[in-house]
């Protein structure tokens, strides 16, 4: 069954991948479902908007091409989310092209715009210096406006993942807007100013190692 809004008619990859993905939301719940299984009405709180008629029509025309499922928590969650498939999660080094060629773009009033923490996941991966974590093996844990989450690094990779490290070199705490606006500087000097409003415990260098990989 073809669950295609439109069609090109055109034989190219592109096209096709676009016939999916090309409508508006639906990548930006690909993002969310990155960071983690969701619920729908937790997808719906975090793309105010979208509307509940219309994200249930992505969701089901996404699952219907086999980008994501729906599955049932154990208990004591006991609850159903929507979470990407293998092909789904596929999409993972697009999205973080588009973040990376996204931060090239003037965006007015950034400050004023709705952060949420979790999006900070995709943020660092996508900021990672590779070159500079060669030979480096060490983890780091986030706490961002309540929420944790922790990135282990290990010669030139990264994994990121939500929930607390189990022996962090660093715990560096700060708020959304503190982060956003470290991203937002337009100078070194003022990047650095920012840098300073950080919390952290644990190793001196190795937040300074942290602050230089991303």
């Amino acid at each position: 069954m073809t669950v295609r809004t439109r069609s090109y008619n055109q034989a190219c990859s592109v096209a096709r991948a676009l016939e999916i993905l090309g409508d508006r939301w639906t990548l930006l719940i690909i993002r969310d479902l990155l960071c983690g299984p969701k619920r729908y009405k937790d997808l719906l709180a975090y793309l105010p908007g979208i509307g509940r008629n219309l994200l249930a029509a992505r969701l089901k025309m996404l699952k219907e091409v086999g980008v994501i499922r729906q599955i049932l928590l154990p208990p004591p969650a006991d609850v159903r989310v929507y979470e990407l498939t293998d092909l789904g999660r596929e999409l993972k080094p697009t999205i973080l092209s588009l973040s990376r060629w996204g931060t090239n773009l003037p965006a007015e009033n950034l400050l004023d715009m709705e952060m949420r923490p979790e999006w900070l996941l995709l943020s660092l991966e996508q900021r990672f210096d590779p070159e500079s974590a060669c030979g480096l093996t060490e983890t780091y844990e986030f706490r961002i406006d309540g929420e944790v989450f922790h990135a282990d690094v290990a010669d030139g990779t990264i994994d990121v993942t939500r929930g607390s490290a189990a022996s962090p070199a660093c715990v560096i705490e700060a708020d959304s807007l503190t982060i956003l606006k470290i991203g937002a500087a337009a100078t070194r000097k003022e990047r650095e100013r920012m840098v300073r409003k950080v919390k952290f415990t644990g190793d001196p260098e190795a937040f300074r190692r942290c602050i230089h990989l991303f």
